[in-house]
């Protein structure tokens, strides 16, 4: 079956056809449509033919849920105006035809008239169909990035919850405490009770919340600067603690990070990555397979998910592993790996069929090597 469309003219033409019997089918919107059977075409023949089209009956040019509404205006056409939409079959099968309708009696039926005469009039409403289409996408994007958006926030939330480092997050004008994580308010309860701390004042939990370097440190991280490790005491008999401040912005606002430590363990200003850090927090709590090995390809430590994947029972059996044993091809896609990542740098989505038919996509990087060791190790998920 061929289709073509006709141009302005209203012609169209087939060409290089077969010999044999033909029918032709003619649709447009508001006619009958027109069908010519048996149409004969011998070799080397050229046929040109006119055709004629009928205007169609209101049923033969709306869709069928439709047809009701047609009847509805010609049936209250006397009255009150009133507007329906009417959707109109398209010719080449593409999206119907949405118009509204009103339509206005101009002359009644009476004696020697079959029926009375009615005007419709219509508003073409294809613009507005496309906008709301607009609109309906441009809702369903947001709705994607809100929870998108959420999902990053219950990350964040579990994070933050999770971390062995005291974190605070305060108003970097009023000073007040708006978050705390757990691990804070065990720091500063020292052993006591549990203490409330959102809600109070930055400032309230020091011994000397005017000594000049703890309000030099607020003074630098206000202004984006990057404070040291202030030492200082806890109220109430705390201890002392290293505080480290930096500054970030949220929905308009300045607020300042605070992390705190006890002597011997504070955190430094460069945030290094340390065993109680909350990148490795992350690394042990995240739902992905997590697993760090050295240049060879020997596992130096993994994380839980990974260990539920090998179905191993602890991380001791893991380690000092070669990670090709949970790969497909052994020997073979570890090497592929190593030597990619020693190339580029990392690699993306490498798609590998671990044991028990299962398949996984790794992700694989090597980081830059430390200041005091020669190399770093790689870390394949």
């Amino acid at each position: 079956m061929s289709e073509k469309t006709v141009d302005a003219a209203g012609e169209f033409t087939f060409d290089f056809l077969r010999v044999g019997s033909y029918t032709i089918r003619i649709e447009a919107p508001g006619f009958k449509t027109y069908a010519a059977t048996e149409t004969e075409l011998a070799a080397g023949q050229t046929v040109r033919r006119t055709f004629e089209m009928t205007i169609g009956s209101v049923g033969e040019t709306v869709t069928v849920e439709s047809r009701a509404k047609v009847e509805s205006l010609l049936r209250d056409a006397a009255g009150p105006p009133r507007w329906r939409q009417v959707n109109h079959p398209s010719a080449g099968g593409g999206s119907d035809w949405p118009i509204l309708y009103s339509t206005v009696q101009i002359s009644a039926a009476g004696r020697g008239k079959a029926a009375g005469r009615t005007i419709a009039f219509g508003r073409d409403l294809r613009a507005t169909e496309a906008l709301q289409l607009r609109l309906i996408e441009a809702q369903q994007a947001m709705e994607r990035d809100y929870w998108r958006f959420r999902q990053a926030e219950t990350r964040y939330r579990h994070l933050f919850q999770a971390s062995s480092e005291a974190v605070l997050i305060v108003d970097a004008g009023s000073l007040r405490i708006l978050e705390a994580n757990p691990a804070a308010v065990a720091l500063v309860a020292n052993g006591g009770g549990p203490r409330r701390l959102a809600g109070g004042s930055l400032t309230a939990l020091f011994e000397a919340p005017n000594s000049k370097p703890l309000q030099a440190a607020l003074a630098a991280a206000r202004s984006a600067r990057r404070a040291e490790v202030v030492r200082t005491a806890l109220s109430d008999g705390g201890g002392r603690v290293g505080v480290s401040i930096s500054s970030f912005r949220q929905d308009d606002a300045s607020l300042l990070l605070v992390r705190l430590s006890r002597l011997g363990t504070e955190p430094s200003p460069l945030a290094a990555v340390t065993e109680s850090s909350m990148l490795l927090d992350f690394v042990r709590n995240s739902p992905d397979a997590l697993v760090f090995t050295d240049t060879e390809g020997r596992i130096q430590t993994a994380n839980a998910s990974f260990i539920a994947l090998a179905q191993l029972g602890s991380e001791e059996q893991a380690r000092g592993e070669p990670l090709d044993r949970w790969l497909g091809r052994t020997g073979v896609e570890l090497g592929v790996l190593i030597q990619t990542v020693r190339q580029r740098g990392s690699m993306r989505l490498f798609f590998s069929a671990q044991s028990r038919s299962r398949r996984s996509g790794i992700w694989i990087m090597q980081p830059a090597p430390s200041p005091t060791s020669g190399s770093a190790p790689t870390a394949p998920r």
